[in-house]
């Protein structure tokens, strides 16, 4: 009898242990992600400001950001709209990425979004 208690103590503990490493690994994934994101927001700020001060000189790029600067440039904004744009389109991608997103949406994407809620309130 003695060692079947042993043995359900060990099961106990080692259950414990494998709970234990589970929850260490989803918080290390947590974090990473977080990290993750943080890093992707201060690349996605630093770019929008480049943008916004047009100065994009001395600068490397990651794939992605490359891709927002070209559909930015295939937007074509009117010189007049174009800082104000771009200050929305940053105040929204923060909010995305503060949500969970994993890459800033690209303009176009913004765009769409803008046009998409213009259409609801109309009806």
């Amino acid at each position: 009898m003695a060692a079947i208690h042993g043995g359900e103590a060990a099961v106990e503990v080692r259950a414990a242990e494998v709970l234990l490493t589970q929850v260490q690994v989803c918080f290390a994934d947590k974090h990473a992600v977080e990290l993750l994101s943080d890093g992707v927001a201060m690349r996605f700020n630093r770019l929008m400001k480049c943008v916004l001060e047009g100065d994009l000189n001395g600068n490397a790029f990651q794939e992605w950001e490359i891709e927002i600067l070209l559909d930015i440039q295939r937007c074509e904004l009117p010189y007049a709209e174009f800082r104000r744009a771009i200050q929305r389109y940053r105040r929204y991608a923060n909010r995305q990425l503060l949500n969970g997103a994993p890459m800033p949406p690209t303009f176009s994407e913004y765009v769409s979004h803008c046009q998409t809620l213009r259409i609801s309130r109309l009806h």
